[in-house]
């Protein structure tokens, strides 16, 4: 009997033995795993600070782009404002009493003379106007695609701003994660 009660005795401390070997053996596969789970979050976490980085940078750049344009897009309108009151001014503006009149003697030109000078004062009169209508134009369009670069970069601020945004909600739930393990 006390052999049966030695061999009964062997037989569970090498139950608990084997036992224990696969108890460590789950152990350590769970360590390795949760090493691996642990390694492959924290490299996520990285990736999203390195995309952070990449899009706050671009931030402070579209902002300033946005600023410049407006600023643009202020002076153009200010410009194009004057000179609609140079073509007012200018369509306005008659040839001058006393300029029928010789400098030099004070008498009057013939009327030959004079209809030649009003013809010339006319046609330098077109002239001014149709430059200043002409860069007014070029004014115009400017402005127009200075509009359109603003829109463009003030959509590009919003796309950078909510992928920040997302990414930094994408870290915040990655390092839950890695706390929890």
């Amino acid at each position: 009997m006390d052999t049966s009660v030695y061999d009964e005795a062997n037989r569970i401390k090498a139950e608990i033995s084997q036992i224990q070997g696969r108890l460590q053996e789950i152990e350590r596969e769970t360590n390795s795993k949760v090493s691996f789970d642990r390694r492959k979050i924290q490299g996520e976490i990285i990736d999203a600070d390195q995309a952070l980085l990449i899009h706050n940078n671009r931030v402070p750049t579209l902002e300033r782009q946005i600023e410049s344009l407006k600023r643009n897009i202020a002076n153009s309108e200010e410009s194009l404002k004057k000179l609609g009151e140079d073509y007012t001014n200018e369509k306005n503006r008659s040839m001058a009493d006393g300029s029928n009149l010789c400098p030099v003697c004070g008498q009057e030109y013939p009327a030959s003379m004079k209809a030649d000078m009003e013809t010339v004062y006319a046609t330098e009169k077109e002239k001014k106007l149709l430059e200043i209508n002409l860069a007014g134009k070029s004014l115009s369009t400017s402005i127009k695609s200075f509009k359109a670069e603003l829109d463009d970069c003030e959509k590009k601020l919003s796309d950078e701003k909510s992928e920040i945004d997302r990414i930094s909600s994408q870290k915040a739930d990655l390092q839950k994660q890695l706390e929890s393990l």
